[in-house]
């Protein structure tokens, strides 16, 4: 790898890595973490929004991979019970890890910036999305009206939203997901997932 890759990748981990700790970021802060000087960053990244920018597309690109392992399992219906708990464990671990970041972006100034995230999840989960046609797909072999099969979609979608909208309201009202709402509560967040499965397989 080249030694300006190299740096421009320390740039990136390190912005990412201070968002999730603290909620907010300086270019200096990210400077002495990455153990670079300014000029480094402006030169790799011409200002501090293009270098947001691709942690906030980032960001999308790991959430789908999560949706994505869920979707892809062979035979969904058959086994959308272990789907589910993949996926549901999944996101709740990547928001919790996630959650100032999210906030951050969810709450930012710029329109550009806050606009990835909630686009990125828009194309990611609308009724024009891959997940969607594949999510129908796969409940083609039940009996189902193709109508329910939309609601059931939905009201999936609806569910598996929870954690994100914890992160984003935990910036508003001052408080964590985990106030919000308890999927740190193990037996809770397995009572989610059953509720969850049954919207499916009803």
């Amino acid at each position: 790898m080249k030694k300006t890759d190299i740096t421009k990748n320390a740039i990136i981990q390190s912005t990412t890595r201070l968002l999730q700790k603290n909620g907010s970021i300086t270019i200096k802060e990210i400077a002495a973490d990455a153990g670079v000087n300014i000029a480094a960053i402006n030169y790799h990244f011409t200002d501090k929004n293009s270098l947001l920018t691709i942690i906030a597309r980032r960001t999308c690109a790991d959430i789908k991979k999560i949706s994505d392992a869920f979707i892809l399992t062979e035979n969904l219906y058959d086994n959308v019970s272990t789907a589910s708990e993949l996926l549901i464990n999944g996101l709740y671990e990547f928001f919790i890890e996630n959650e100032k970041l999210i906030s951050y972006f969810a709450s930012s100034e710029s329109n550009e910036l806050s606009g990835i995230i909630k686009k990125g999840l828009y194309n990611l989960y609308s009724l024009e999305s891959e997940f969607y046609f594949k999510f129908i797909e796969k409940l083609q072999s039940t009996d189902t009206p193709y109508e329910n099969k939309k609601a059931k979609y939905l009201a999936f979608v609806a569910t598996i939203s929870v954690p994100f909208y914890g992160a984003y309201f935990s910036k508003q009202h001052g408080n964590c997901i985990r106030n919000i709402y308890p999927f740190d509560d193990i037996n809770f967040r397995e009572a989610y997932i059953e509720e969850i499965i049954n919207i499916i397989k009803r």
